[in-house]
Protein backbone atom coordinates (compact mmCIF):
# COMPACT_ATOMS: atom_id res chain seq x y z
CA UNK A 1 0.00 0.00 0.00
CA UNK A 2 1.01 3.34 -0.89
CA UNK A 3 1.04 5.84 2.11
CA UNK A 4 1.41 9.84 0.58
CA UNK A 5 3.28 12.25 1.92
CA UNK A 6 1.91 15.44 3.74
CA UNK A 7 3.83 18.46 3.72
CA UNK A 8 3.32 21.56 5.02
CA UNK A 9 3.38 23.98 1.78
CA UNK A 10 4.56 27.92 2.15
CA UNK A 11 2.35 30.34 2.40
CA UNK A 12 -0.08 30.59 -0.92
CA UNK A 13 -3.71 31.84 -1.76
CA UNK A 14 -7.09 29.71 -1.88
CA UNK A 15 -9.56 31.29 -3.99
CA UNK A 16 -12.94 29.77 -4.67
CA UNK A 17 -14.73 30.83 -7.94
CA UNK A 18 -18.44 29.87 -7.95
CA UNK A 19 -20.59 30.31 -11.26
CA UNK A 20 -24.05 31.29 -10.61
CA UNK A 21 -27.00 31.49 -12.73
CA UNK A 22 -26.79 28.28 -14.16
CA UNK A 23 -30.13 26.77 -13.05
CA UNK A 24 -31.75 29.63 -14.98
CA UNK A 25 -29.61 29.41 -18.27
CA UNK A 26 -30.63 25.76 -18.25
CA UNK A 27 -34.79 26.60 -17.94
CA UNK A 28 -34.22 28.94 -20.50
CA UNK A 29 -32.08 27.49 -23.15
CA UNK A 30 -32.58 23.63 -22.18
CA UNK A 31 -30.09 21.22 -21.04
CA UNK A 32 -27.98 21.16 -24.49
CA UNK A 33 -27.47 24.93 -25.35
CA UNK A 34 -27.13 25.80 -21.10
CA UNK A 35 -24.17 22.98 -20.71
CA UNK A 36 -22.73 24.30 -23.81
CA UNK A 37 -23.23 28.24 -22.04
CA UNK A 38 -21.86 26.96 -19.02
CA UNK A 39 -18.82 24.81 -20.37
CA UNK A 40 -17.52 28.20 -22.21
CA UNK A 41 -17.82 30.21 -19.23
CA UNK A 42 -15.80 28.00 -17.38
CA UNK A 43 -13.33 27.07 -19.83
CA UNK A 44 -12.92 31.32 -20.19
CA UNK A 45 -13.18 31.21 -16.47
CA UNK A 46 -9.77 29.06 -16.39
CA UNK A 47 -7.83 30.34 -19.05
CA UNK A 48 -7.83 33.27 -16.94
CA UNK A 49 -6.68 31.50 -14.09
CA UNK A 50 -3.85 30.08 -15.36
CA UNK A 51 -3.19 33.48 -17.46
CA UNK A 52 -2.90 34.88 -14.05
CA UNK A 53 -0.59 32.28 -12.51
CA UNK A 54 -2.94 30.45 -11.33
CA UNK A 55 -3.20 26.37 -10.19
CA UNK A 56 -6.32 24.77 -10.55
CA UNK A 57 -6.36 22.56 -7.40
CA UNK A 58 -10.26 21.36 -7.33
CA UNK A 59 -13.77 21.19 -10.27
CA UNK A 60 -16.60 21.32 -8.18
CA UNK A 61 -19.93 21.85 -10.40
CA UNK A 62 -19.87 25.09 -11.26
CA UNK A 63 -17.07 26.15 -9.59
CA UNK A 64 -12.84 25.73 -9.21
CA UNK A 65 -10.52 25.82 -6.41
CA UNK A 66 -7.42 27.89 -7.10
CA UNK A 67 -3.85 28.37 -5.54
CA UNK A 68 -1.90 31.13 -6.25
CA UNK A 69 1.00 32.55 -4.90
CA UNK A 70 0.08 36.08 -3.50
CA UNK A 71 -3.29 37.67 -3.01
CA UNK A 72 -2.12 40.14 -5.73
CA UNK A 73 -2.84 37.54 -8.03
CA UNK A 74 -6.33 36.56 -6.82
CA UNK A 75 -7.32 40.16 -7.17
CA UNK A 76 -6.01 40.33 -10.69
CA UNK A 77 -7.77 36.88 -11.68
CA UNK A 78 -11.30 38.50 -9.94
CA UNK A 79 -11.11 41.69 -12.08
CA UNK A 80 -10.49 39.67 -15.32
CA UNK A 81 -13.05 37.14 -14.50
CA UNK A 82 -15.46 39.57 -14.06
CA UNK A 83 -14.93 41.74 -17.58
CA UNK A 84 -14.43 37.79 -19.61
CA UNK A 85 -17.92 36.68 -18.64
CA UNK A 86 -19.85 39.98 -19.04
CA UNK A 87 -17.66 40.22 -22.33
CA UNK A 88 -19.46 36.84 -23.73
CA UNK A 89 -22.94 37.99 -22.83
CA UNK A 90 -24.10 35.52 -20.72
CA UNK A 91 -26.56 35.32 -18.14
CA UNK A 92 -24.10 34.23 -15.77
CA UNK A 93 -22.51 35.69 -12.47
CA UNK A 94 -19.67 34.96 -10.06
CA UNK A 95 -18.98 35.13 -6.16
CA UNK A 96 -15.43 34.74 -5.61
CA UNK A 97 -13.62 34.03 -1.98
CA UNK A 98 -10.21 34.06 -0.71
CA UNK A 99 -7.81 33.81 1.51
CA UNK A 100 -4.10 33.62 2.52
CA UNK A 101 -2.20 31.24 4.68
CA UNK A 102 -0.57 27.66 5.54
CA UNK A 103 -2.10 24.35 3.62
CA UNK A 104 -1.26 20.50 3.64
CA UNK A 105 -0.54 19.70 0.33
CA UNK A 106 -1.68 15.73 -0.24
CA UNK A 107 -0.76 14.69 -3.72
CA UNK A 108 -3.05 17.19 -6.11
CA UNK A 109 -5.29 18.41 -3.24
CA UNK A 110 -4.93 21.14 -0.48
CA UNK A 111 -6.41 21.00 3.21
CA UNK A 112 -6.47 22.97 6.26
CA UNK A 113 -8.05 26.16 7.96
CA UNK A 114 -6.92 27.97 4.96
CA UNK A 115 -8.99 26.53 2.46
CA UNK A 116 -12.19 25.85 4.50
CA UNK A 117 -11.88 29.70 4.82
CA UNK A 118 -11.88 30.39 1.81
CA UNK A 119 -14.41 28.20 0.81
CA UNK A 120 -17.02 29.96 3.03
CA UNK A 121 -16.01 33.63 1.97
CA UNK A 122 -16.87 32.67 -0.77
CA UNK A 123 -20.28 31.19 0.32
CA UNK A 124 -21.10 34.83 1.87
CA UNK A 125 -19.51 36.84 -1.43
CA UNK A 126 -22.54 38.17 -3.57
CA UNK A 127 -22.12 38.54 -7.28
CA UNK A 128 -19.43 41.00 -8.76
CA UNK A 129 -17.54 41.09 -5.54
CA UNK A 130 -14.91 39.27 -4.26
CA UNK A 131 -14.86 38.56 -0.48
CA UNK A 132 -11.41 38.12 1.57
CA UNK A 133 -10.46 38.39 5.51
CA UNK A 134 -9.20 41.61 6.32
CA UNK A 135 -5.69 39.88 6.91
CA UNK A 136 -5.30 39.10 3.27
CA UNK A 137 -6.81 42.65 2.28
CA UNK A 138 -3.48 44.00 3.90
CA UNK A 139 -1.11 41.86 1.68
CA UNK A 140 -2.69 43.48 -1.57
CA UNK A 141 -0.32 46.33 -3.15
CA UNK A 142 -1.47 49.69 -3.19
CA UNK A 143 -3.29 49.41 -6.65
CA UNK A 144 -5.59 47.05 -5.15
CA UNK A 145 -6.44 48.49 -2.21
CA UNK A 146 -8.13 51.25 -3.84
CA UNK A 147 -10.90 48.91 -4.61
CA UNK A 148 -11.48 47.45 -1.54
CA UNK A 149 -14.46 48.02 0.72
CA UNK A 150 -14.60 47.20 4.59
CA UNK A 151 -17.48 44.67 5.30
CA UNK A 152 -18.99 44.48 8.78
CA UNK A 153 -17.37 41.56 11.01
CA UNK A 154 -18.84 37.83 10.23
CA UNK A 155 -18.65 34.72 11.90
CA UNK A 156 -16.89 32.14 9.62
CA UNK A 157 -18.71 28.98 10.02
CA UNK A 158 -16.49 26.01 10.26
CA UNK A 159 -13.27 27.82 10.57
CA UNK A 160 -10.57 27.93 13.28
CA UNK A 161 -10.99 29.98 16.36
CA UNK A 162 -8.24 32.15 14.53
CA UNK A 163 -10.57 32.80 11.66
CA UNK A 164 -13.96 32.24 13.37
CA UNK A 165 -14.43 36.47 13.71
CA UNK A 166 -13.06 38.22 11.28
CA UNK A 167 -13.31 42.13 9.75
CA UNK A 168 -13.69 41.37 6.25
CA UNK A 169 -13.45 43.78 2.84
CA UNK A 170 -14.99 43.36 -0.64
CA UNK A 171 -12.78 43.60 -3.76
CA UNK A 172 -15.29 45.68 -6.41
CA UNK A 173 -15.23 43.63 -9.15
CA UNK A 174 -17.70 44.42 -11.79
CA UNK A 175 -20.86 46.43 -12.09
CA UNK A 176 -24.63 45.00 -11.37
CA UNK A 177 -26.79 45.58 -14.41
CA UNK A 178 -26.70 48.46 -16.02
CA UNK A 179 -26.25 50.68 -12.34
CA UNK A 180 -22.82 52.26 -13.23
CA UNK A 181 -20.01 52.06 -15.79
CA UNK A 182 -17.00 49.88 -14.67
CA UNK A 183 -14.12 52.58 -15.23
CA UNK A 184 -16.29 55.12 -13.91
CA UNK A 185 -16.57 53.33 -10.59
CA UNK A 186 -12.97 52.73 -10.55
CA UNK A 187 -11.94 56.20 -11.32
CA UNK A 188 -14.15 57.34 -8.39
CA UNK A 189 -12.63 54.32 -6.14
CA UNK A 190 -9.11 56.25 -6.90
CA UNK A 191 -9.70 59.39 -5.76
CA UNK A 192 -10.57 57.57 -2.05
CA UNK A 193 -8.59 60.13 0.71
CA UNK A 194 -5.77 58.17 1.93
CA UNK A 195 -5.46 60.89 4.92
CA UNK A 196 -8.03 61.46 7.88
CA UNK A 197 -7.23 64.74 10.25
CA UNK A 198 -8.83 65.34 13.79
CA UNK A 199 -8.52 68.35 15.57
CA UNK A 200 -9.81 69.34 19.15
CA UNK A 201 -8.96 73.08 19.62
CA UNK A 202 -5.54 73.94 18.59
CA UNK A 203 -4.49 70.06 18.92
CA UNK A 204 -4.25 68.28 15.82
CA UNK A 205 -3.85 64.60 14.15
CA UNK A 206 -3.27 62.75 10.91
CA UNK A 207 -4.14 59.85 10.20
CA UNK A 208 -2.14 57.69 7.36
CA UNK A 209 -0.25 54.59 6.64
CA UNK A 210 2.33 56.19 9.47
CA UNK A 211 -0.42 56.39 11.82
CA UNK A 212 -3.03 53.83 11.57
CA UNK A 213 -4.31 54.05 14.45
CA UNK A 214 -6.03 56.53 16.73
CA UNK A 215 -6.92 55.60 20.72
CA UNK A 216 -9.43 57.77 22.26
CA UNK A 217 -10.11 58.47 25.96
CA UNK A 218 -9.90 59.94 29.35
CA UNK A 219 -6.49 58.32 30.03
CA UNK A 220 -3.32 60.35 29.96
CA UNK A 221 -1.89 58.10 27.89
CA UNK A 222 -3.61 57.74 24.96
CA UNK A 223 -3.29 59.71 21.71
CA UNK A 224 -6.39 62.33 22.01
CA UNK A 225 -7.04 62.66 26.19
CA UNK A 226 -10.08 63.82 26.87
CA UNK A 227 -10.52 64.67 30.42
CA UNK A 228 -14.34 63.91 31.00
CA UNK A 229 -16.02 62.33 33.58
CA UNK A 230 -18.31 61.21 30.84
CA UNK A 231 -15.75 59.52 29.06
CA UNK A 232 -14.42 56.49 29.42
CA UNK A 233 -10.55 55.20 30.21
CA UNK A 234 -10.27 53.96 26.49
CA UNK A 235 -13.42 55.44 24.83
CA UNK A 236 -12.88 54.50 20.67
CA UNK A 237 -10.25 54.11 18.44
CA UNK A 238 -10.14 55.58 14.78
CA UNK A 239 -8.50 52.77 12.25
CA UNK A 240 -7.45 52.83 9.03
CA UNK A 241 -8.13 49.48 7.17
CA UNK A 242 -7.65 49.42 3.63
CA UNK A 243 -8.40 52.91 2.05
CA UNK A 244 -11.48 54.05 4.83
CA UNK A 245 -11.09 55.31 8.38
CA UNK A 246 -13.36 53.40 10.73
CA UNK A 247 -14.55 54.07 13.87
CA UNK A 248 -14.76 51.78 16.93
CA UNK A 249 -16.40 52.67 20.29
CA UNK A 250 -15.24 50.52 23.53
CA UNK A 251 -17.17 53.11 25.87
CA UNK A 252 -19.96 52.71 28.34
CA UNK A 253 -21.60 55.92 27.06
CA UNK A 254 -21.31 55.45 23.16
CA UNK A 255 -19.32 58.08 20.44
CA UNK A 256 -21.57 60.52 18.90
CA UNK A 257 -21.00 61.32 14.94
CA UNK A 258 -22.61 63.73 12.92
CA UNK A 259 -21.80 63.94 9.32
CA UNK A 260 -21.14 67.31 7.55
CA UNK A 261 -24.42 67.07 5.86
CA UNK A 262 -26.60 64.82 8.24
CA UNK A 263 -28.04 63.84 11.73
CA UNK A 264 -26.19 62.82 14.31
CA UNK A 265 -26.24 59.29 15.10
CA UNK A 266 -25.04 57.09 18.34
CA UNK A 267 -22.37 54.45 18.01
CA UNK A 268 -21.88 51.97 21.08
CA UNK A 269 -20.28 49.07 21.03
CA UNK A 270 -19.88 48.88 17.69
CA UNK A 271 -17.85 50.27 14.39
CA UNK A 272 -18.54 52.65 11.39
CA UNK A 273 -17.20 53.85 8.44
CA UNK A 274 -16.31 57.61 9.23
CA UNK A 275 -18.21 59.97 6.56
CA UNK A 276 -16.07 62.18 4.27
CA UNK A 277 -16.16 64.71 7.00
CA UNK A 278 -18.31 65.75 10.21
CA UNK A 279 -17.69 66.34 14.07
CA UNK A 280 -17.18 63.62 17.27
CA UNK A 281 -18.40 63.68 20.58
CA UNK A 282 -17.36 61.04 23.65
CA UNK A 283 -19.69 60.57 25.91
CA UNK A 284 -22.89 62.95 25.34
CA UNK A 285 -24.39 64.08 22.22
CA UNK A 286 -22.68 67.58 21.03
CA UNK A 287 -25.35 69.69 21.60
CA UNK A 288 -24.63 69.26 25.32
CA UNK A 289 -21.64 71.17 25.13
CA UNK A 290 -19.77 67.80 24.63
CA UNK A 291 -15.89 67.91 23.94
CA UNK A 292 -16.61 67.69 20.18
CA UNK A 293 -13.63 67.12 17.62
CA UNK A 294 -13.80 67.65 14.04
CA UNK A 295 -12.69 65.51 11.19
CA UNK A 296 -12.44 65.44 7.72
CA UNK A 297 -10.95 63.34 5.14
CA UNK A 298 -8.63 64.08 2.62
CA UNK A 299 -6.25 63.38 -0.68
CA UNK A 300 -2.78 62.25 -0.47
CA UNK A 301 -1.62 65.87 -1.76
CA UNK A 302 -4.14 67.58 0.26
CA UNK A 303 -2.08 67.16 3.74
CA UNK A 304 1.60 68.52 4.00
CA UNK A 305 4.54 66.74 5.55
CA UNK A 306 4.43 67.81 9.11
CA UNK A 307 4.20 65.82 12.53
CA UNK A 308 1.19 63.97 13.48
CA UNK A 309 0.35 66.02 16.36
CA UNK A 310 0.52 69.73 16.57
CA UNK A 311 0.16 71.30 20.05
Amino acid sequence: MTIETETIASECTICFIDLIGSVRLYQREGDAQGFARVSAALDAVRAVVEQCGGTISKHMGDGLMVCKAHPDRAAEAAMLVHEVLYAQGVDLGVCIGFHHGPVIVRGNDLFGDTVNCASRLQEMATEGRAIMTEGTARRLSARWQEYLTLVPRHSLRGAAASHALQDLCELRCAYLGELTQFDVQYREERLRPLHLVLRLGLRRWVLDESLPVLRLGRQASLDVCVADPLVSRLHAEIELRGNQFVLVDHSSNGTFVTPEAGEEFQVSHGQMVLPRSGWLSLGTCAVTGATVLRFEQRLLTQVAKRPRMVG
